[in-house]
Parts: C-alpha cells; sequence; structure tokens
C-alpha cells in the first residue's frame, strides 16, 4: 500500500500490533507534521492495511 509516496509492505505490517506499528515509525515518516497528525495517519495506515475498524 503506498501512502503519500511511502510504500508500506502489508504482509510485514499485518502480524504487528498497532502500537508497535505506530511506534516503529513515529519518528521516521512525515516529519513535516505535528505528531498527533502523523501518530493518526498511522493509525489509520494500520487500519486500511489490517482491515480493522476504530
Amino acid at each position: 500500500m503506498i501512502v503519500e509516496g511511502i510504500n508500506f509492505v502489508e504482509h510485514a505490517i499485518k502480524p504487528m500490533k498497532k502500537q508497535d506499528f505506530v511506534k516503529a515509525h513515529m519518528d521516521k515518516l512525515w516529519q513535516d507534521r505535528d505528531p498527533e497528525e502523523r501518530e493518526k495517519m498511522l493509525s489509520d495506515v494500520y487500519d486500511a492495511i489490517t482491515g480493522k475498524k476504530k
């Protein structure tokens, strides 16, 4: 899945817990955005890949 130019490898993300996924990428992606927005974006990406709803 590609989101804003970032390619997320779905089969690597599916076995991860949401909090682990967000923590692993929080300080690396979308540094031009505030932390709350980055966390929401990562959470949305995780939900879209795993098919889990909020």
